[in-house]
């Protein structure tokens, strides 16, 4: 299996395991592109404005995104058409996108801080919760599907239980002037958010207090966040390096990778 890659225009990066190899998938501003390199092979065409989040699907063929155009879209990788119509919601632009583990639901984050929920046939659930004052620039699903944390353009953090939106945890002023990467531990416990202001929080998800002291990043914004799988690590990306912290104690830099591009 080899990967495809995609990347938005604010500079974040996914990959899933993928059938073809040498494949690569890219969105700039509001077109998505295939290339089987050096060649471009085809592009994906039919948002008004740019992309700044999407998903991959469990079924290794699809994908969805989300843009500045307020609406959503689900794209067959293969053929790079879009399947259906446009996903509208109620809020405007569309900053952030989270599949739930099990495949089975979207959560949107709007820029009107609003987070609804939707199938992944393009069907919204009922019920949008009004969680923030602002953008939401950051969703994370907890493993079990139960919760879903949030992170806005204003520094906060809240965190919700996935079925009601009642709000369990938060909000929490970070200080980190915009959160713009959160993820859940594997044990559910904590929460990494990710700061414009090249920070790291870990939170506990129970009282919502810091569980290591505030990592100092030494970098630029953090636009990615990765726990490890005993939920001892914590890996990130920013600038031109990928990084590695104890989590669990100390929040000490344990390993720094570079790279010749910013993550």
């Amino acid at each position: 299996m080899a990967a495809r890659l995609f990347a938005t225009r604010k500079g974040t990066s996914a990959a899933a395991q993928w059938e073809k190899p040498n494949l690569t998938h890219e969105f700039k501003g509001h077109e998505g592109e295939l290339w089987e390199e050096p060649i471009l092979k085809r592009k994906f065409e039919g948002h008004e404005k740019e992309i700044w989040s999407f998903v991959f699907l469990h079924d290794n063929i699809h994908i969805v995104s989300g843009s500045a155009d307020g609406t959503m879209r689900k794209w067959n990788c293969d053929t790079g058409r879009a399947v259906g119509n446009p996903w509208k919601g109620k809020g405007g632009s569309i900053y952030a996108l989270a599949l739930s583990p099990d495949g089975k639901m979207i959560a949107s984050g709007s820029d009107d801080g609003s987070i609804q929920r939707w199938n992944t046939d393009g069907e919204m659930m009922e019920g949008v919760w009004m969680s923030h004052s602002d953008w939401v620039q950051s969703l994370s699903w907890s493993p079990s599907g139960s919760h879903i944390a949030s992170g806005s353009e204003n520094g906060t953090v809240l965190n919700q239980k996935a079925e009601s939106g009642q709000v369990t945890m938060g909000p929490i002023e970070t200080e980190q002037e915009g959160v713009y990467a959160l993820a859940y531990s594997p044990s559910e416990r904590r929460i990494a958010s990710g700061g414009y202001n090249a920070t790291i929080c870990i939170w506990d998800t129970k009282t919502g207090r810091l569980t290591v002291p505030s990592i100092r990043h030494l970098g630029q914004t953090v636009t990615s966040l990765v726990w490890s799988s005993d939920s001892t690590k914590l890996y990130s990306a920013s600038d031109e390096f990928a990084r590695v912290f104890d989590s669990k104690v100390t929040g000490q830099l344990l390993h720094r990778f570079e790279h010749d591009n910013h993550l």
